[in-house]
């Protein structure tokens, strides 16, 4: 039905395509680990957070605002703050996406 050239032709273009997927699969995997590394890092701190008694928690609010208290600084971190609380929205649907893909055990 086809000549062998055109078969040879198809199956040379299709090893290629193979490689080039192989290739993005690899640069994907890559990317994904460079993105995995902080988010890492927030999932131990969320998890630490969790282990830290609830008392001990409101303690840090007064705290947090007497050390704050004073210092010249505090409108350089405040607008910190305001920056980093504009991104919590990607943050967090970038961690519910990996809570989501990972696999189940």
């Amino acid at each position: 039905m086809y000549s062998t050239a055109d078969l040879d032709e198809l199956t040379q273009r299709k090893r290629v395509l193979q490689q080039q997927i192989a290739l993005t699969r690899e640069h994907c995997a890559s990317f994904a680990t460079e993105i995995a590394r902080p988010l890492a890092l927030i999932d131990r701190a969320r998890a630490q957070w969790k282990r830290v008694s609830p008392v001990v928690k409101l303690a840090t609010i007064p705290l947090a605002l007497l050390l704050f208290r004073g210092r010249a600084r505090v409108r350089a971190r405040i607008r910190f703050l305001q920056g980093a609380w504009r991104w919590m929205p990607v943050v967090l649907g970038v961690a519910r996406w990996a809570r989501a893909s990972r696999p189940v055990s």
